[in-house]
């Protein structure tokens, strides 16, 4: 027996829904990546000039 159109309706939209959220938890986990990038870059740029500031010459 075929399913009605109102139910096949709700069950388009869940996957939608579910869709999204896969979509948004992906890009959340690669920015939450990409920031811990950066950070790890700042800190590495900051000890290197306090270094050079310290008179100790680098590569």
């Amino acid at each position: 027996m075929p399913r009605p159109p109102a139910e096949l309706r709700r069950i388009e939209e869940e996957e939608r829904r579910r869709a999204r959220a896969h979509r948004r938890l992906v890009w959340e986990r690669r920015r939450r990546v990409a920031l811990w990038f950066v950070a790890g870059l700042a800190v590495l740029t900051a000890v290197a000039f306090v270094v050079r500031l310290g008179g100790v010459s680098i590569g």
